[in-house]
Protein backbone atom coordinates (compact mmCIF):
# COMPACT_ATOMS: atom_id res chain seq x y z
CA UNK A 1 0.00 0.00 0.00
CA UNK A 2 1.41 3.34 -0.97
CA UNK A 3 1.67 6.47 1.42
CA UNK A 4 -1.34 8.00 -1.25
CA UNK A 5 -3.45 5.20 -0.66
CA UNK A 6 -3.08 4.76 2.93
CA UNK A 7 -3.46 8.60 3.46
CA UNK A 8 -7.11 8.44 0.97
CA UNK A 9 -7.90 5.31 3.31
CA UNK A 10 -7.52 7.18 6.62
CA UNK A 11 -9.27 10.28 5.05
CA UNK A 12 -12.41 8.34 4.01
CA UNK A 13 -12.58 6.38 7.47
CA UNK A 14 -12.56 9.83 9.01
CA UNK A 15 -15.11 11.44 7.28
CA UNK A 16 -17.02 8.13 7.29
CA UNK A 17 -16.98 8.36 11.60
CA UNK A 18 -17.48 11.96 11.00
CA UNK A 19 -14.21 13.54 13.24
CA UNK A 20 -13.78 16.55 14.22
CA UNK A 21 -18.10 16.78 13.69
CA UNK A 22 -19.72 17.75 17.09
CA UNK A 23 -21.28 14.46 17.71
CA UNK A 24 -18.11 12.68 17.41
CA UNK A 25 -16.19 15.28 19.75
CA UNK A 26 -18.73 14.95 22.05
CA UNK A 27 -18.66 11.01 22.06
CA UNK A 28 -14.97 11.58 22.35
CA UNK A 29 -15.32 13.99 25.30
CA UNK A 30 -17.32 11.72 27.68
CA UNK A 31 -15.51 8.39 27.14
CA UNK A 32 -12.47 10.28 27.91
CA UNK A 33 -14.35 11.60 30.89
CA UNK A 34 -14.93 8.03 31.85
CA UNK A 35 -11.60 7.29 31.45
CA UNK A 36 -10.41 9.68 34.13
CA UNK A 37 -12.64 8.99 36.31
CA UNK A 38 -11.44 4.78 36.15
CA UNK A 39 -8.24 6.32 36.35
CA UNK A 40 -9.06 8.37 39.83
CA UNK A 41 -10.90 5.23 41.05
CA UNK A 42 -8.22 2.92 40.65
CA UNK A 43 -5.41 4.98 41.77
CA UNK A 44 -3.84 3.13 45.05
CA UNK A 45 -5.43 4.90 47.99
CA UNK A 46 -2.80 7.22 50.50
CA UNK A 47 -1.02 5.07 52.84
CA UNK A 48 0.61 7.74 55.09
CA UNK A 49 0.16 11.20 56.77
CA UNK A 50 2.47 13.85 56.68
CA UNK A 51 2.79 16.50 59.20
CA UNK A 52 0.50 18.75 57.23
CA UNK A 53 -2.07 16.23 57.29
CA UNK A 54 -2.18 15.67 60.99
CA UNK A 55 -2.24 18.97 61.19
CA UNK A 56 -5.20 19.08 59.38
CA UNK A 57 -6.69 16.36 60.82
CA UNK A 58 -6.12 17.05 64.40
CA UNK A 59 -6.06 20.79 64.45
CA UNK A 60 -2.77 21.44 65.62
CA UNK A 61 0.51 23.38 64.61
CA UNK A 62 2.57 22.21 62.17
CA UNK A 63 5.76 21.64 65.00
CA UNK A 64 3.12 19.68 67.16
CA UNK A 65 1.88 16.97 64.04
CA UNK A 66 5.93 16.66 63.48
CA UNK A 67 6.69 15.92 67.51
CA UNK A 68 3.35 13.51 66.94
CA UNK A 69 5.34 11.85 64.06
CA UNK A 70 8.47 11.51 65.64
CA UNK A 71 7.38 9.59 68.77
CA UNK A 72 5.19 7.50 66.89
CA UNK A 73 7.87 6.56 64.55
CA UNK A 74 9.91 6.02 67.48
CA UNK A 75 7.24 3.54 68.88
CA UNK A 76 6.95 1.71 65.72
CA UNK A 77 10.67 1.43 65.33
CA UNK A 78 10.81 -0.41 68.59
CA UNK A 79 8.18 -2.73 67.37
CA UNK A 80 10.64 -3.52 64.44
CA UNK A 81 8.57 -1.80 61.58
CA UNK A 82 11.02 0.56 59.08
CA UNK A 83 9.28 4.06 59.19
CA UNK A 84 9.84 7.21 56.75
CA UNK A 85 10.98 10.37 58.21
CA UNK A 86 7.86 12.99 58.81
CA UNK A 87 5.50 10.25 57.27
CA UNK A 88 3.52 7.85 59.64
CA UNK A 89 0.96 5.01 58.01
CA UNK A 90 -2.70 6.36 58.11
CA UNK A 91 -3.98 3.07 59.84
CA UNK A 92 -1.48 3.21 62.69
CA UNK A 93 -2.01 6.88 63.03
CA UNK A 94 -6.12 6.41 63.36
CA UNK A 95 -5.35 3.43 65.94
CA UNK A 96 -2.98 6.04 68.46
CA UNK A 97 -5.48 8.97 68.68
CA UNK A 98 -8.92 7.39 67.70
CA UNK A 99 -8.79 3.47 68.97
CA UNK A 100 -9.99 2.84 65.62
CA UNK A 101 -7.68 -0.58 64.87
CA UNK A 102 -8.52 -0.96 60.54
CA UNK A 103 -9.19 -4.72 58.91
CA UNK A 104 -6.87 -6.12 56.99
CA UNK A 105 -8.45 -7.92 54.05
Amino acid sequence: MTKQELDLMVQRESERLGVNSPEFMAAHNEIMAMAAEIEKNNRPKKQVYTAKDLQELLGVSESKAYQYIRVMNEELKKKGYLTIRGKIPIAYARERFFGVREETA
